[in-house]
């Protein structure tokens, strides 16, 4: 679960940050919105393209954040299970 979390963040951390750094390798003239590459909508009062880093930073963040609790709780209910059955088989 750890590993398929990890690859997951990692592979979505990469995916926001992947049109700006190809801007900079193929340069092409013309303009682009920076909200583009934000792909869960979130409702920010502030100007999203002058603080596009900041909201990208918040969406990394909550990213990470949700897939470590999401872990945690999977791994605990895991070894409660197993708790469960070891219990079970001393029981019979």
């Amino acid at each position: 679960m750890l590993v398929f979390a990890a690859c997951g963040m990692s592979t979505y951390l990469f995916l926001s940050i992947w049109p700006r750094i190809f801007d900079i390798i193929l340069a092409i003239n013309s303009s682009r919105s920076h909200s583009a590459a934000i792909y869960i909508a979130t409702e920010y009062f502030v100007d999203q393209e002058n603080y596009s880093y900041l909201n990208l930073l918040h969406t990394n963040a909550a990213l990470c954040i949700g897939a470590t609790a999401m872990v945690a709780t999977g791994t605990m209910l895991i070894a409660y299970l197993k708790h469960i059955c070891g219990m079970f088989s001393i029981a019979r």
